[in-house]
This record gives structure tokens, C-alpha cells and sequence, in this order.
């Protein structure tokens, strides 16, 4: 159910993917698609390990391709209040309680490379976007800087795709994209896995050094750091 890889490659020539499930299968999972010249892709992370968040995985991406790749809805925002709309409805959540409180962590980003523009909006997942010094700042966002780049942390909103106490509209980013912009989508719980084999903290800021550090270097080799 995953994105072929050939697509990918041929789509984003320029990217990597670190997925490395705890079980054989996993409630983290990748997406994409190219509809109406524009990239959109996304980061999802799934309540549970295991089967019950592979379930929950499986209905989020065939949601996905029913919102995007079938209605032609392509507006990161509406498409987050849809998936919303549908995990609500399919796991009949009402706020009772003692109901399943099942649900979906996730960033969707939408590039439209011949204008150049980007759009994002988030269910808790942020996104970084990482910018050489001397360009154009995309806007008041919080800031992790090295001698020649700079970090952008793009927060998500504090909701999750499923019933919850706020159930607003999501903010979507509007950023002018340019060439050389480096960007990385992750669930929020990436530094839990990150820490577990050390068993210590790994905190954010350790994490934002890190991807700056390397911000210069090839993909696959990023991936490999």
C-alpha cells in the first residue's frame, strides 16, 4: 500500500524515507501522489503498533487516495478536515466515554514546482524547512541557525485527525518555495524512537542540529545520518 518506489524516484528525484517499523508491520506511513502538477505528500503517524495501527494505516491511505487522487481535492487543509470527517464516522466516535479514542497524527505538504509555491498544514506533525542564510525568510516562524542555514520550524496544529477537544479549521502555510529548500516531514514521536536504542532523551534541539548539520549533503546520505 506503500508508494512504489520507482514513482517516487521518478516524482521527487531528490529525497529520502526512513521507516523502520518496531513490528513486521507498522502506524507509520508514507504517501504520495502527482495530480494536477502538483506533488502532494504526506507523513502520517497511527494510534497503535503493530495490526490494530497497520488497520488504522490502511484506512488512512486508501482515505487519501479516495480525497485526492479521486475527488480532486488538493487544499492541505480541507483535505485534513476530510480525513477527520471519515476516521470520526468510521470508527463511530461520539466523545462517550470509554469509546476508542483511535486517530491520526499527520502533516500534508502540497509543491506546485512550475509556480514555485507550497502549502502545509498539520495534525500536531510539524514541518521543518531548512533555508540557506542570505534568502528570503517564509515568514515569523521559530529558528534554529548554523554559519550558513537556517531552520524553520512550521508547526502543526493541536488537534489529531479523529474526535477531539478542538474541532477548528487547520491552519494552512503558504510559503514561497525556493530552489535549494530542504524540507523534512516526521511524526512527533520520531525522538522516542530515536532515544529508545541509547536509552536516554534525544531532544529537538539535538534533532534540528543534527538535520542542519547535513542539510548540505546528498539524500540518500542524510538518510544514512
Amino acid at each position: 500500500m506503500l508508494p512504489r518506489h520507482e514513482i517516487l524516484d521518478q516524482m521527487l528525484p531528490d529525497h529520502f524515507i526512513l521507516l523502520k517499523p518496531r513490528d513486521i508491520v507498522s502506524g507509520d506511513f508514507y504517501w504520495f501522489t502527482f495530480i494536477e502538477n502538483l506533488a502532494v505528500f504526506a507523513a502520517v503517524d497511527c494510534t497503535g503498533h503493530g495490526v490494530p495501527g497497520a488497520f488504522m494505516s490502511m484506512l488512512g491511505s486508501a482515505y487519501l487516495n479516495e480525497i485526492v487522487n479521486k475527488e480532486y481535492i488538493t487544499h492541505p487543509g480541507v483535505i485534513l478536515r476530510r480525513m477527520r470527517k471519515e476516521v470520526v464516522r468510521s470508527l463511530h466516535q461520539k466523545g462517550e466515554i470509554g469509546e476508542a479514542r483511535d486517530g491520526m497524527d499527520m502533516s500534508i505538504c502540497v509543491i506546485d514546482y512550475e509556480k514555485m509555491k507550497m502549502q502545509y498544514a498539520g495534525a500536531n506533525n510539524p514541518l521543518y524547512l531548512v533555508r540557506k542564510k542570505e534568502e528570503k525568510s517564509p515568514g515569523q516562524y521559530q529558528t534554529t541557525e548554523s554559519d550558513e542555514y537556517i531552520l524553520y520550524e512550521i508547526k502543526g496544529d493541536h488537534m489529531s485527525v479523529s474526535l477531539s477537544y478542538s474541532m477548528d479549521n487547520f491552519k494552512v502555510h503558504d510559503i514561497d518555495f525556493l530552489k535549494g529548500d530542504m524540507i523534512y516531514l516526521f511524526p512527533m514521536d520520531l525522538l522516542i524512537s530515536l532515544a529508545a536504542p541509547m536509552k536516554k532523551k534525544y531532544s529537538y534541539k539535538r534533532f534540528r542540529n543534527l538535520l542542519l548539520s547535513g542539510c548540505a549533503l546528498p539524500l540518500d546520505v542524510q538518510g544514512e545520518a
